[in-house]
């Protein structure tokens, strides 16, 4: 055929005349694998037959085809067949006489005088001769085509080709394309043609393929699915007038273990695919009755969803759900007819008149609400596959699919993921194509800027790609696509048969089948370009020698680059650890004088409002007798100072981390500003630069969040002391216009006659960042030559001593019997305080000097306590675990919950969050004001004359 093997398939298809008599040669059986032969109960007309032909007359033809038949030329049979053929003589107790002849058609007319009685190698999906039938298959194969790595054969003379040739196997000898078969010596030799050069394809089963190219025998060959036929079993072919020995044939092959086909195919080489014969389905009495009535069943193939389903060169349905399809058929027996649509109206129109009808190629994605559902019922999946975008390689790939909003994206108009898309990408601008070929024709035109697919069909369409331009891009974040079959009817027989049919079919061989089509590449039309000549080699020869003296020059050159480069990264790496070291100390360091400033914040907080507080409690005695001692006021007055002072200090050291959060605190914004500015004092001090704070505020005292203000002014303070070399620096502090909606605005200003403007422009931007992280409003930024000032607005609460009037002149309705009141508190002096505040109301206290004290305490006087105050931070039981226990208590015995107050000399905000999870009522801070204690007490009665109003 002009240098091209196309029409092998095998080697039986020579010369297909059947001549009035062949003469045959004698063959000698010569079976490699043995397996134990399985025992067989025939029926009585069988057990009859074979007893009445104890010869049998076997044919074969052609060449030798490993692995399925060989040693013909050596007047043997071996090969897969033989190894069958020598069970069947042992369990049918007969001899096989072997007969050999030249071609196909001698045999045939040998097996039609009746001088054979079988073949030993028939392919029902190739040979339709009907006198004879095939027995159970013994190999399960399938067609593919070999072809050179490199080579470009004419594609569409070797389909024309071979389909010329498996078309009539009865037809006169014909050569579709005017010149004589392209002969060869054996099936090495036609592969060896295809890797040479010498032919451009060949059409071949893949067991024969395979086990001739494997372990690289052969280099440069590819293995491709056949455009045209995808299933060929191997069978027997037993003439029509014996049935008793198809019968006993079929019996002996169903009864033969799967051990014993494994054994037989692995020795041979071939996969376990290849091993599986008609099993059963262990249908129910119900499930076989529907099939029985309903068979062939009508498939509906879509041929434009390829690679699922499509029709092939030949113009039959083809695809990885029909390749499914007729597995199912070949193991199981099930007969089915294929019914072809081309659009959506098609595809209506057979649904309507074939309601009970199998879609072929059905799409579900479980665990996925926001995707679209199937209406049809849908089978186990035969694939799974991720959904993915396909790219040209000219776009750069994406983070994710928000980047490419606005985009437009193509995507099937049938695909079930676009109201996913729609739901949670709406920005995408969805292009709805019929085909995923349409969709990727629309990307290389530009059209769009990706395609949405199956990774499945992704793979195969770039393989089939000659450029190579297109690419997977992303991976879409959603359960993967799962493929099965459709049932449209809302009989339940069909779906469950055909999922016992997927159910049996291992993962494997599903695996196996998708391979075929993912890796499947399209050949290009080009040309194939002619070998050089012995000269131009020399030359070319002559020129990589050349190239490969520089390469090795410029090699060594880059050597000692490299060799100096690596010593120069070393000791930068070097110095980039120390700096990390160095940088994970001061880290280290940061977190421990954090948690150095929290504890001594607590030690130093506690004995000062203890102080505060019993000093206000001799104010108050000493006013209540209208007298006044001015070392007391004077102490009260300091200690208040010196509180101050030291929540100025550890906020300071707080808003040096930025990770530290900010609380609302009483705050007096001048000594605030004066205690930042004397962090920088001595700073200043030592280049010579005094520093000197105004401000004009009228009401200094404010509730507000001090690291803002710490925070904005050490960013003045530090750039313009190191900008200062001499002088002095101002910093006024001002108040720009009035408190509007709880919210103060400032004007800091720090001036300085040598600050350059270009550093305080990068000031302003670190203030700003200060600003946004903290939540406080900067709205302004002025400069000048020798000043910079900074205009922001915080919030604020107004701060007041005092408590509303009718609070403060509420009288507190006492019972008779003065209600008891437990406090726990590890600190004698605050005891001390909160017992005389309490006492002072008329109440009576109980004092317990830790968690374990106070939970006893509770435990022995609940029924006569009003209240527990409990300090939050106690060694052994802390009031957190304290308040837990209680509410345990309460809730097992039924008990009505006691009102408990966490007292903290923490900021609220930092514990007020933990005291109610732990079940206590509300937080207090220490120094617990009188005021405040009172509208707690007051309020507190009131709840409890609201719960009892008989008793009110």
């Amino acid at each position: 055929m002009n240098k091209i093997l196309t029409a092998l398939f095998t080697g039986w298809l020579f010369f297909l005349t059947i001549p009035t008599q062949a003469a045959s040669q004698p063959l000698q059986l010569a079976p490699r694998i043995e397996v134990n032969p399985p025992v067989v109960d025939f029926p009585p007309e069988v057990k009859a037959w074979l007893l009445a032909n104890p010869v049998i007359n076997v044919g074969i033809w052609g060449i030798s085809q490993p692995p399925i038949s060989l040693g013909l030329e050596n007047g043997e049979l071996a090969g897969m067949d033989a190894d069958y053929l020598s069970v069947l003589e042992t369990t049918l107790n007969v001899r096989f006489r072997l007969h050999y002849y030249r071609s196909k058609g001698e045999a045939l007319a040998a097996l039609s005088q009746n001088t054979l009685q079988m073949l030993a190698v028939w392919n029902p999906a190739l040979d339709t001769w009907r006198p004879v039938e095939a027995s159970v298959p013994w190999l399960h194969d399938t067609g593919v085509m070999v072809v050179g790595h490199e080579r470009d054969p004419d594609r569409q003379l070797a389909k024309l080709g071979l389909l010329a040739e498996l078309e009539d196997i009865t037809a006169e000898p014909h050569d579709p394309f005017g010149v004589a078969p392209h002969s060869f010596q054996d099936y090495r030799h036609a592969i060896n043609e295809v890797a040479f050069g010498q032919t451009g394809m060949l059409a071949l089963n893949q067991a024969t393929a395979r086990y001739l190219t494997r372990d690289g025998q052969v280099d440069n060959i590819w293995l491709m699915p056949h455009p045209a036929q995808s299933d060929i079993n191997f069978s027997f072919g037993v003439t029509r007038r014996s049935p008793q020995l198809l019968r006993a044939i079929d019996d002996t092959l169903n009864a033969l273990p799967v051990v014993s086909r494994l054994r037989i195919a692995q020795g041979w080489g071939v996969d376990d695919d290849g091993t599986q014969d008609l099993l059963p389905l262990q249908l129910s009495e119900e499930e076989q009755r529907w099939l029985d009535e309903q068979q062939p069943l009508v498939v509906l193939v879509d041929t434009r969803r390829a690679p699922f389903t499509l029709i092939n060169a030949a113009g039959q349905p083809d695809g990885l759900a029909v390749n499914v399809l007729r597995l199912i058929s070949a193991r199981y027996g099930l007969k089915l007819r294929y019914e072809i649509a081309n659009s959506d109206e098609e595809l209506t129109r057979l649904i309507g008149r074939f309601p009970g009808a199998i879609l072929a190629h059905q799409l579900t994605i479980p665990g996925e609400d926001e995707t679209a559902r199937p209406p049809e019922k849908v089978s186990f999946p035969w694939l799974v596959s991720p959904a993915v975008l396909v790219m040209d390689r000219h776009h750069q790939r994406p983070a994710s699919l928000h980047d490419l909003s606005g985009e437009r994206i193509a995507i099937e108009r049938h695909s079930l993921l676009i109201p996913w898309l729609e739901t949670w990408y709406p920005t995408l601008r969805l292009i709805r194509t019929d085909t995923l070929a349409d969709a990727v024709q629309a990307l290389h035109k530009g059209q769009v800027r990706g395609v949405i697919t199956s990774q499945f069909a992704a793979q195969y369409q770039i393989k089939r790609e000659e450029d190579m331009r297109l690419y997977q891009a992303l991976s879409l974040p959603l359960k993967p696509l799962n493929f099965g079959f459709g049932f449209p009817g809302d009989n339940p027989q069909p779906l469950s048969i055909f999922n016992k049919a997927l159910q049996k079919i291992t993962p494997e061989t599903l695996l196996k089948l998708a391979a075929s089509w993912r890796e499947s590449q399209v050949i290009s039309d080009k040309p194939a370009v002619n070998a050089p000549s012995l000269q131009v080699l020399l030359w070319g020869a002559a020129g990589v020698v050349a190239l490969f003296t520089l390469i090795a020059f410029w090699i060594n050159h880059l050597r000692h680059r490299l060799r100096a480069l690596a010593a120069h990264l070393q000791s930068r790496q070097a110095l980039i650890d120390q700096l990390q070291e160095a940088k994970e100390e001061n880290e280290q360091l940061v977190k421990s004088r954090d948690a150095f400033m929290r504890s001594m914040g607590h030690e130093i907080r506690t004995p000062l409002n203890a102080i505060v507080g019993l000093l206000e409690l001799e104010l108050q005695r000493l006013q209540e007798r209208h007298q006044h001692n001015e070392n007391v006021q004077t102490a009260y007055e300091s200690a208040c100072s010196l509180q101050m002072l030291s929540n100025d200090l550890i906020d300071i050291f707080r808003a040096e981390n930025l990770d530290s959060e900010g609380h609302f605190r009483p705050v007096n914004i001048p000594s605030l500003l004066h205690s930042t500015v004397a962090l920088y004092r001595q700073q200043a001090e030592e280049k010579g630069v005094g520093i000197k704070v105004q401000s004009d505020l009228t009401h200094p005292q404010v509730e507000c969040d001090p690291l803002q203000m710490i925070r904005i002014l050490s960013c003045l303070l530090r750039d313009a002391i190191k900008h200062s070399s001499s002088g002095e620096i101002i910093v006024p502090l001002r108040v720009l216009g009035e408190e509007k909606e709880g919210a103060l605005p400032l004007k800091i200003e720090v001036s300085n006659p040598s600050w350059p403007e270009a550093s305080q422009q990068h000031v302003f931007s670190e203030c700003q960042c200060v600003a946004a992280a903290s939540g406080t409003e900067l709205f302004r930024a002025e400069q000048n030559s020798q000043s910079a000032a900074v205009s922001f607005s915080f919030s604020v609460r107004p701060f007041t001593t005092a408590t509303p009037a009718a609070v403060i002149t509420s009288e507190l309705a006492l019972p008779a019997a003065a209600p008891q009141i437990l406090v726990v508190d590890d600190y004698p002096p605050a005891r001390l305080l909160l017992r005389q505040q309490l006492k002072k109301q008329g109440y009576q206290v109980l004092t317990a000097t830790d968690g374990r004290e106070g939970l006893s305490l509770w435990q022995q006087q609940h029924r006569h306590l009003t209240m527990v105050i409990t300090d939050c931070t106690m060694p052994d039981m802390d009031g957190f675990e304290l308040s837990r226990h209680i509410r345990q208590a309460e809730k097992r015995f039924g008990l009505n919950p006691t009102p408990i107050y966490g007292l903290t000399a923490m900021s609220r905000e930092d514990a007020r969050e933990n005291c109610l999870a732990a079940g206590m009522n509300d937080c207090l801070t220490k120094p617990l004001q009188p005021e405040t204690l009172q509208h707690l007490l007051v309020t507190t009665q009131q709840k409890e004359h609201q719960a009892r109003p008989e008793e009110a």
